[in-house]
């Protein structure tokens, strides 16, 4: 559905990828795609090691540092004794579809610094995967891919998303509504704010890795044996099952049906020019990013409602009180009807 913050460790996509070049190395890297692949598990187990194997030191300072400050924060708020793990207390979906999230600082900070450094493994995987493990300062190119207006800003096909997107989250009557019970220490602004940059720099993560990797290396796998068009569809099939299967373990697990389905646009995105050669990963990210951040504006903090989370309240002990008082209300509509 709405929100993707994710709440467990889902290293879905690093297997994926670790996978297909167990499996497939020669493809794409040749004979030494099996110490390119060591350097990447390298920098997946510790952020900048295996850029400072390359002698990268700016990419182990930059990137590796921010990964390393990020799992910083991810992991002292999972080790707190009030971090929550059990989704089951964490989300409750009412009978109207209005959804309801239960959390504290530990538990939001566990999912919102996770996911921001999940993120930019993915960006680094496909700096890795891109040249071969040769140096190249394109990957600042592709984190700053969003604000590229010169290289998008003439594609008909980016406005004609954004449009179909403004119109997509225009107000519905009877659309449901999402509330947050928030404890100490966690405010609407801290919730808006990180959900926002957070949806804003998916669309740079997700992009690279699942066109940029899986998409771009599946694409290739097939180029020999199959047309333009036949590769073009085993890979944007392939790489949106992978993309469907990554978004199973958000907030909301129901939308990984919408990941495929919209994944299939990106998809597009990225290859309709490749049987000339051009692969546009700019013109992919820059329009994830900012439907990302339009959707997240236009719908979600609109149909956001916020409460105080009370001492021992949960999306359990909230979905028995539900019970309970929807089980009275029917008794007292019960003995009203008898008595007519």
């Amino acid at each position: 559905m709405k929100h993707s913050i994710s709440l467990f460790p889902n290293w879905c996509s690093s297997i994926t990828l670790g996978i297909v070049l167990m499996c497939w190395p020669s493809v794409v890297w040749g004979v030494s795609s099996l110490g390119c692949w060591g350097i990447w598990a390298s920098e997946v187990l510790i952020p900048g090691s295996g850029y400072l194997i390359l002698g990268d030191l700016d990419k182990a300072l930059l990137l590796g540092g921010t990964r390393l400050y990020l799992r910083g924060k991810w992991s002292a708020a999972e080790s707190s004794s009030d971090y929550e793990s059990d989704l089951d207390k964490i989300k409750y979906v009412d009978d109207e579809g209005n959804e309801h999230f239960f959390l504290n600082q530990a538990t939001w900070e566990r999912g919102l610094y996770y996911q921001r450094e999940e993120q930019l493994l993915q960006v680094v995987t496909w700096d890795l995967y891109e040249h071969a493990c040769e140096d190249s300062l394109e990957v600042y190119g592709v984190l700053l891919a969003p604000f590229q207006i010169w290289e998008f800003g003439a594609e008909p096909f980016f406005w004609g998303g954004i449009a179909y997107e403004f119109y997509d989250t225009r107000p519905q009557s009877g659309e449901p509504f999402d509330t947050w019970h928030l404890g100490d220490g966690l405010s609407p602004h801290d919730i808006e704010e990180g959900t926002l940059f957070n949806e804003f720099f998916a669309g740079v993560g997700e992009e690279a890795f699942f066109r940029g990797v899986i998409q771009n290396w599946v694409y290739h796998y097939f180029s020999d044996s199959l047309s333009h068009y036949g590769a073009a569809i085993a890979s944007t099939l392939f790489s949106n099952l992978a993309f469907a299967a990554a978004h199973l373990d958000n907030l909301n697990g129901s939308n990984a049906t919408g990941a495929f389905l919209s994944g299939l646009y990106n998809s597009f995105l990225y290859i309709k020019d490749a049987d000339e050669g051009d692969f546009n990963l700019t013109l992919t990210i820059a329009y994830h990013a900012w439907t990302n951040g339009l959707r997240e504006v236009r719908t979600n903090r609109r149909t956001n409602e916020y409460e105080e989370l009370q001492a021992g309240e949960n999306a359990k002990t909230f979905a028995a009180e539900q019970e309970t008082s929807s089980s009275n209300r029917q008794r007292i509509q019960i003995k009203i009807q008898s008595r007519f």
